[in-house]
């Protein structure tokens, strides 16, 4: 019987054929109206994974060049791929797979986004050159300045930093740029104490401050037992006053016999005090009486060392130097003579009745300090005889001084006045007359 048309077999052969070449067909046309085309895709943000090979071991690292990011040449259909981005993909270092702490370590870029946009991709970044460095730490001080004008007679006190040290880590190198860590504070105006948290800045050696910059993220700062980035700080504002020093001295009455305490000097009379406006209020002298300033016995100067601090009230310090010298003087007593002639002497209490004669002089013998004894003049002592109630004969009457501060007589001094009846004056006879002689009137 003759074959009238196709198989079943030939039938579907055809059908193949005809799928096949249609999709050749389709992709011929695809890659003529929407090729594949590539594009370059940077700032893919590289993380860094297992940091502990580096930092367990005492470490820090960087990436030479300072390289951050990836770089990738993406392939897609021209109508896909200006929708393909950096964050279509992720790249990874993985610090276990460095094998020189000082080498090359490779750069892991996965595709996370849609997989139909995408045909391939090809990893620019393939490495970083990774170097490392020790990392220490230093205790430091914190130093903190102020700036800004302040009124008159105000001033700047204590500073009080808290924590007054904090401890810096970091690789060596930038360590080694920072030379202190503090701020400066900007007191103008203030009239009470400043207090407050300041951000800790760094400074290299010539008082510059520092911008780590990139690196700011190495270094960390601890009180020592947490991370700090500020410092509490209160900063005192002082008014200064004058104040005078009242100086108390023991035993003046008492020093060694044949010596006289003469007084007392001090290297200054006076201080500057400084405090806070309510601590120096009213504040405007020291009394000073200490154990140490007592002269009893003493038989020469006495010097010693006072420290003011501790007569001050609480809050006020000396502005400078809070020590003070003070000498009490103690000089030995001498005696000297003096003659005093008799029309020196004067005479008190005098009667009308007799007439005073002074027959001799005296001598003084006067006890005090040399120099007080040396410029005495006679005439300046006043010395005087009181004669009230002497009758006629000589008597021997004590002088009565005047005597400078600080001199005293040694014994008394005597003179001797001779007391006389005075004449009686003559009166006129009853009966005379006034006749001028020879005229018979």
């Amino acid at each position: 019987m003759q074959d009238k048309g196709p198989t079943k077999k030939r039938l579907l052969a055809f059908r193949i054929i005809a799928v096949v070449a249609a999709v050749l067909v389709w992709i011929m046309i695809k890659n003529t109206d929407d090729p594949v085309t590539s594009r370059r895709i940077s700032g893919i943000p590289i993380t860094f994974e297992n940091t502990e090979v580096f930092t367990d071991n005492g470490l820090s690292y960087e990436v030479q060049g300072g390289v951050t990011t990836a770089t990738v040449i993406a392939y897609a259909r021209s109508s896909r791929i200006s929708d393909i981005t950096a964050d279509d993909f992720r790249a990874s270092v993985d610090f276990n797979m460095i094998t020189d702490i000082n080498g090359a370590v490779p750069v892991d870029v996965v595709y996370i986004g849609d997989e139909r946009a995408l045909e391939d991709y090809t990893i620019v970044t393939t490495t970083l050159r990774i170097t490392s460095e020790s990392i220490t730490t230093q205790a430091m001080n914190v130093r903190v300045t102020t700036e800004g004008a302040l009124a008159d007679g105000l001033s700047v006190g204590q500073i009080v930093i808290d924590p007054p040290t904090v401890y810096v880590s970091g690789p060596v190198s930038i360590l080694n740029s920072i030379y202190s860590v503090g701020s400066v504070v900007d007191v103008s105006g203030a009239v009470d104490q400043v207090e407050q948290d300041i951000l800790l800045k760094f400074y290299d050696i010539r008082g510059q401050q520092i911008d780590l910059g990139e690196y700011a993220d190495e270094i960390t700062v601890t009180d020592g037992t947490d991370e700090v980035d500020t410092v509490h700080v209160r900063i005192e504002i002082l008014s200064a006053v004058g104040a005078t020093l009242d100086i108390r001295v023991a035993g003046t009455d008492a020093v060694a016999e044949g010596f006289r305490y003469r007084g007392v000097s001090a290297s200054r009379d006076s201080v500057v005090l400084m405090g806070s406006a309510e601590a120096v209020e009213g504040v405007r002298a020291i009394v000073v009486d200490g154990p140490e300033l007592d002269v009893t016995g003493a038989n020469a100067d006495v010097v010693c060392q006072i420290d003011l601090s501790g007569y001050l009230p609480e809050g006020v310090r000396i502005d400078g130097d809070p020590t003070v010298t003070v000498t009490m003087n103690i000089e030995e007593l001498v005696t000297n003579g003096f003659d005093v002639r008799a029309s020196e002497v004067a005479l008190t209490g005098e009667d009308t009745a007799y007439e005073y004669t002074v027959t001799g002089g005296a001598v003084l013998r006067l006890t005090g300090i040399a120099d007080d004894l040396s410029g005495i003049e006679v005439t300046e002592l006043s010395p005087r005889a009181d004669v009230s109630g002497l009758e006629e004969g000589d008597h021997e009457v004590e002088l009565s001084l005047t005597l400078p501060e600080g001199v005293e007589s040694a014994e008394p001094a005597y003179v001797t006045v001779r007391v006389t009846e005075r004449e009686p004056v003559p009166e006129n006879t009853e009966g005379s007359s006034d006749e001028i002689p020879g005229t018979g009137e």
